[in-house]
């Protein structure tokens, strides 16, 4: 009888961990393949890629230029589709065979931060930042003013509100992008070598305050990057080679 309680109860621990295991696993990539044709020739840009992130973790996918990590980011973020494989996000298949699904699906679920910063030069800080909540039939404007503020005041351009990307320096161009990346209150963050542009005390502002965003906000944050000044700065490493992640 007492073999059988201790067999019981382990199987509650079991059970219990499996379950807390699968609560906490955000992103789920299974057999993931890409391979891209210019009528000519193929290249392939993921091979089989497996890779499980979990919620509120900071991570890199690091690897040199080519690697297919910007592809991954892309498949990830929704931008692109894969040719065989899948994604879930929180145990649930991304709907990759239905665009308006997806976009939906991106809007909600993820935030983008790219290695060109990709602000529109029409617009102010401010007016960038508030750009995705206008998507949003949930929010309202009184509330997109007040995250857009927030969010920069909290990236350090509570001053800067109003000015325009010309008139920014490129350190603070990106922080006005990880904050419009994080004004809908994203699950994910993608950045794509987010730091390759900037000057080396830049680059450390700019990974400080997503390490802030990603404790104060609880959003998990893969970060491709082959940028040696920050790869000591992660909870983990994805290391990509030739379309591959290395074990």
């Amino acid at each position: 009888m007492y073999n059988d309680e201790v067999d019981f109860s382990k199987s509650l621990i079991a059970d219990s961990y499996l379950i807390f295991s699968t609560m906490n696993t955000l992103l789920q990539v299974q057999d993931l393949t890409k391979t891209y044709h210019d009528g000519v020739t193929e290249f392939v840009a993921l091979r089989h890629i497996e890779l499980s992130l979990q919620a509120g973790t900071f991570s890199a996918l690091s690897g040199p230029s080519g690697c297919g990590k910007t592809t991954l980011l892309n498949i990830i973020g929704c931008i692109e589709v894969p040719d065989e494989g899948s994604i879930s996000f929180e145990g649930q298949k991304v709907p990759f065979e239905k665009m308006t699904v997806l976009d939906k699906f991106r809007r909600e679920n993820v935030g983008l931060v790219f290695q060109d910063f990709n602000l529109i030069s029409v617009l102010t800080a401010y007016e960038n930042v508030e750009l995705p909540l206008l998507y949003n039939s949930k929010v309202s404007a009184t509330e997109r003013r007040r995250r857009a503020k927030a969010l920069l005041t909290a990236v350090g351009l509570a001053e800067h509100l109003h000015k325009y990307p010309r008139a920014l320096s490129g350190g603070q161009c990106q922080r006005v992008a990880v904050a419009r990346a994080m004004v809908n209150h994203p699950k994910l963050v993608l950045a794509d070598e987010p730091t390759a542009n900037l000057d080396s005390q830049s680059a450390q502002d700019v990974m400080q305050l997503m390490h802030k965003l990603n404790e104060q906000q609880g959003s998990a944050f893969l970060i491709a990057t082959h940028d040696p000044r920050v790869m000591d700065q992660f909870d983990q490493n994805y290391a990509m080679l030739e379309g591959q992640i290395q074990r």
